[in-house]
């Protein structure tokens, strides 16, 4: 007789990639990135679980499309908006640089000696210098109106070069209005490096925006993946990284700007983190049918659950508590690696202190019952697809035998029935049974 029992599965139970050649007994079924190698049918039916678990948290995750819907449709709006801007900046730009150069003409048709050597425009006399002057400050005047008409959006981007060129045209500005202004020609070269650092710009603009638009389909689909996978997450550690995840999925989203390499790096984190949520979802679904299995089995044997299966505080153990028909309690765990811990437990009344000899006569009694039906349910087990052997079976000595104290009024009121029939000790007991295996003789030979 053992009071305490431990088994270990007999048949491969793995989550993982899995060796197809070393699974003959098993079957293997693929959940996501995730394969599970266990008993056929028990196989099949994990499966079945989970993908349920799946769609359910993926409804669950589509709750929030709407508001990603909202998210995109603002996204495609300001798109739209800023593209607009961009294409009448772009128009007004290219009028306004055709007036300025027409105008710089125009102004320097009657100014000469205003080139590199020129040390001040009134060397050029007074109607000239005052000519030379306005060219120069008309000039300045609409580069600087023409940048600062740039929409803010683009002019604030990082790479934006609008805010150096603003402050190299107003220093060209003060400079102006110097003993020693820049020339005309300096002038014009600068017009057109503001002209082509634009039109440079611009295209890097409108390439980050359609490089944006076409990894957007591509954002949607994570953000929703990982809104799935976060409601999976069985472990802290995983729910953490999921939802870090999704935070800097919703940063890029609010951003607007998202490159290639930032989407690929985030679709490389969600499958690292799915395949972890899948392995761990598939171990839990696992330990789950099992609890459940032997739940319905022991209580079709006519063991009464006292406290259903919930897991320990640290997630490493599932426990339940049932009472063995006859009155004692039998403590069965599912641990982390998929092992059955058993334990027959004596169940007192509140203020008993030491078992009698007649307890610890029920005691036995029960411990012996509980090995004889474990037997029967190792047989119904393996039937359903759960594989077990015996590891290791101890005998509870009498002085510490484990307790626990019943504290409901129709556990206390039974426990005392039972404990009634087990009230004759010693002799009496050993004589009681005598004359039961005599009468059951006379009747077989008076038969």
């Amino acid at each position: 007789m053992s009071g305490e029992i431990v088994l270990l599965p007999l048949a491969p139970v793995a989550f993982g990639a899995v060796a197809g050649a070393a699974l003959t007994a098993v079957a293997v079924v693929a959940v996501g990135s995730v394969t599970i190698a266990a008993g056929g049918a028990l196989a099949l039916g994990l499966k079945s679980v989970i993908d349920k678990r799946v769609s359910s948290a993926a409804e669950e995750a589509k709750t929030k499309e709407k508001e990603i819907k909202e998210w995109w449709d603002y996204q495609e709006q300001s798109a739209r908006k800023m593209s607009a801007l961009w294409e009448n900046h772009s128009a007004l730009l290219a009028a306004q640089q055709e007036l300025l150069k027409a105008g710089l003409n125009e102004r320097r048709k009657d100014v000469v000696g205003t080139g590199p050597t020129a040390t001040g425009y009134f060397t050029l006399g007074l109607d000239r210098a005052i000519a030379a002057r306005e060219a120069a400050d008309g000039m300045l005047k609409e580069i600087n109106e023409i940048l600062a008409g740039i929409p803010h959006a683009l002019a604030s981007e990082a790479d934006s070069p609008v805010p150096n060129l603003l402050a190299m045209t107003e220093k060209l500005q003060r400079k102006a209005q110097s003993d020693a202004p820049p020339s005309l020609e300096t002038i014009e070269a600068f017009r057109r490096t503001v002209q082509d650092t634009i039109r440079t710009y611009a295209q890097t603009c409108e390439k980050r925006q359609q490089t944006t638009q076409s990894l957007m389909p591509r954002l949607e689909k994570l953000i929703l993946e990982a809104g799935t996978w976060q409601r999976l997450a069985a472990t802290r550690e995983l729910a953490s990284g999921m939802s870090s995840l999704l935070s800097n999925l919703k940063v890029l989203l609010l951003k607007g700007r998202i490159s290639l390499a930032q989407v690929e790096t985030m679709e490389k984190r969600l499958a690292t983190l799915r395949t972890k949520i899948e392995a761990k979802l598939a171990e839990n679904a696992y330990r789950t049918a099992l609890a459940e299995s032997l739940a319905r089995n022991l209580g079709s044997m006519g063991y009464r659950a006292v406290s259903d299966f919930a897991e320990d505080r640290e997630g490493r153990e599932m426990r339940a508590e049932l009472a063995i028909p006859g009155g004692e309690a039998l403590r069965v765990g599912v641990t982390s690696d998929n092992r059955l811990t058993f334990k027959v437990v004596h169940t007192m009344v509140p203020g008993e202190k030491d078992m009698s000899a007649g307890q610890k006569k029920m005691y036995r009694a029960q411990e012996k019952k509980w090995c004889q039906d474990m037997r029967t349910l190792l047989r119904i087990l393996a039937k359903e697809g759960f594989t077990y052997g015996i590891l290791d079976e101890k005998t509870i000595p009498d002085n510490i035998i484990p307790k626990a104290v019943l504290e409901d009024v129709e556990g206390i009121l039974a426990r005392r029935d039972e404990e009634q029939r087990w009230a004759i000790e010693g002799d009496e007991a050993d004589e009681m049974r005598r004359r039961v295996v005599l009468d059951q003789k006379t009747q077989e030979r008076e038969a």
